[in-house]
């Protein structure tokens, strides 16, 4: 997915392709996606000694300590890559970082938003905002003030894109529900937690329509956001964990295909 997601900010916004920005690109995003994992891994910490006890800190193979002084070298790192390019994608990065450590700290409000996983959400995946313009600086060598509005809309089009991966991830058969553990399906109902999803595709699609130059691609990946419907519709008719399952495995199929149809444009203008 982070291979897929840096090649659309190449092949979109490159306006020459050119070796130099790849060789930083890719590594970035992925530093970037891995800090975001481990912050998560500290923050579900509690809740995994109880509910996940394999993973690798509720088992006690990996100190809190060890994690937190990977995410110093990492956020090091990231500061490192962008200043390559210079300070205007080194200012971007910065604001990404500061946003990516307000998530952490769940924004200093957590015992009011955590009960509200949606809303949790969707603070926590407009990340994805200030990283892809970050790409694209590193890409463009340009700042914010440079950009042009498609390129708003298309850094704006990943933040709905990745609420698709949110969402599909916790929606579950009947089957599948865990006592105390909240999914989207339990909250909204499996109809209610498919609607999210379609919302946020075409959302992702209305974005691209005035972003990218070619009508087709938009097209095509509006035909993906349909199918993608189309197997939430059938997990909620049929409510079996297969086809559960199934569901979330096409989500993430979708993404992948979404950013190979979407590497095959160019921002307008």
């Amino acid at each position: 997915m982070v291979v897929v997601f840096s090649l659309a900010h190449y092949f979109t916004v490159a306006p020459e392709q050119r070796v130099g920005p790849v060789i930083l690109l890719f590594p970035l995003a992925l530093i970037f996606f891995f800090k975001l994992r481990l912050y998560d891994e500290i923050k579900d910490y509690e809740h995994d000694k109880i509910h996940n006890p394999t993973r690798p800190l509720a088992r006690g193979l990996i100190p809190l300590s060890e994690v937190k002084w990977l995410i110093a070298v990492i956020i090091l790192l990231e500061l490192i890559f962008s200043a390559n390019a210079g300070f205007s994608t080194l200012f971007v990065m910065f604001i990404a970082i500061v946003y990516s450590l307000l998530m952490y700290n769940e924004f200093f409000i957590g015992d009011l938003i955590r009960p509200h996983l949606t809303t949790y959400a969707i603070i926590h995946t407009v990340v994805t905002v200030p990283l892809s313009l970050t790409l694209v600086s590193l890409v463009t060598r340009q700042g914010l003030g440079e950009m042009s509005k498609e390129v708003f809309l298309f850094s704006l089009s990943h933040w709905f894109i990745f609420n698709v991966f949110e969402f599909a991830r916790k929606t579950w058969a009947t089957s599948e529900e865990k006592k105390d553990v909240d999914s989207y399906s339990k909250i909204f109902g499996k109809r209610g937690a498919i609607h999210l999803v379609v919302m946020n595709s075409f959302l992702g699609v209305f974005c691209l329509a005035f972003a990218i130059d070619k009508t087709i691609l938009v097209l095509v990946a509006l035909t993906l956001a349909i199918g993608l419907g189309w197997y939430g519709y059938d997990y909620a008719r049929h409510d079996s964990e297969n086809k559960a399952k199934l569901y979330r495995n096409m989500a993430g199929v979708y993404i992948l295909l979404h950013y190979i149809v979407l590497s095959l444009g160019k921002i307008k203008g």
